[in-house]
């Protein structure tokens, strides 16, 4: 879910305002993998595309997209 949008202090230098974004959900697909080091140990690598988008809800602003790849790396332990 997204709140208000707050640009930093770059985009606030340049004359941007902040943006009143309409509440919307955001999708995406994620992959991953688990491999296994020792009996208890495993080492886990993801990867997430997010398909987000915000609609502005001030007249003439244009849209907001934001679409990033998400890299993860991890290690688990079991029980």
């Amino acid at each position: 879910m997204w709140g208000d949008f707050e640009p930093n202090e770059l985009a606030a230098s340049v004359d941007a305002q902040a943006a009143s974004i309409e509440s919307s959900f955001v999708y995406g697909v994620n992959f991953g993998l688990d491999v296994p080091v020792g009996e208890r140990w495993a080492i886990g690598f993801g990867l997430r595309y997010v398909l987000a988008g915000a609609k502005v809800e001030d007249e003439g602003a244009p849209d907001i997209d934001v679409d990033p790849w998400i890299g993860t790396v991890g290690a688990s332990y079991r029980f």
